[in-house]
């Protein structure tokens, strides 16, 4: 909490620091920057949940990913134009180990991205610019289900996020900004238990998360 209100008074403060320093971007720029992330685990598998079938004994269950996760982002965009920036980001999240109900099992999620990543700016010329970020790429995830022992379940595949982002200067060269996201993580994965019982985890691992962000302008 302590972080998420420091950054929110950088966002603040903007107006006051960067009042004479702002300048829009154009084609050649290079913005490099890193980020903290959360995000909190809903009900669905669309908000945050994963489908656990214990088939051999026939009964399925829905678990959450976990609590609510603690994740980082290094990003690096170049600008092809003022409106659009493109590049790749690499990022990692870890939602912490939470009792699913239903299933009665304790259940955590790590999830690494590695996205090529995009913006599409909506006010490129404005202090406050408002932009769309735009990434596809795979994610490597791996959720942990106790089922006395712990069973360990992991998927490579496809993911994608969107979502509305803003930033704003601070310096000549420093931004601040934030971002929410809608991340898609496709998963599937069966594993057998220490009693011989086959478990399947599916179909994805999705969630909306939420990004402070501060960057480097080149």
């Amino acid at each position: 909490m302590k972080k998420i209100i420091f950054c929110l008074g950088l966002l603040l403060l903007g107006p006051a620091l960067s009042a004479d320093s702002f300048a829009p971007y154009q084609r050649g720029d290079i913005l490099l920057g890193g980020a903290v992330k959360w995000a909190f685990p809903g009900l669905g598998t669309d908000w945050g949940e994963v489908n656990v079938d214990q088939q051999t004994l026939d009964i399925a269950h829905d678990a959450k990913l976990g609590t609510m996760s603690a994740g980082a982002e290094l990003q690096a965009l170049y600008f092809v134009s003022a409106h659009v920036a493109l590049g790749a980001s690499v990022g990692t999240e870890f939602f912490s180990q939470d009792h699913a109900s239903g299933l009665e099992k304790d259940v955590s999620t790590h999830i690494s991205n590695y996205m090529l990543a995009g913006r599409v700016y909506l006010t490129p010329a404005s202090p406050w610019r408002f932009y769309i970020p735009l990434a596809l790429g795979v994610a490597n995830t791996h959720i942990t289900v106790d089922m006395e022992p712990n069973v360990l379940f992991k998927y490579t595949g496809f993911a994608t996020h969107a979502g509305l982002g803003v930033e704003h200067a601070v310096s000549e060269h420093w931004l601040v900004g934030g971002e929410v996201r809608y991340n898609t993580n496709r998963f599937h994965d069966s594993r057998y238990t220490t009693r011989h019982e086959k478990v399947y985890v599916y179909p994805r691992a999705n969630y909306i998360s939420f990004v402070v962000r501060a960057a480097r302008r080149f």
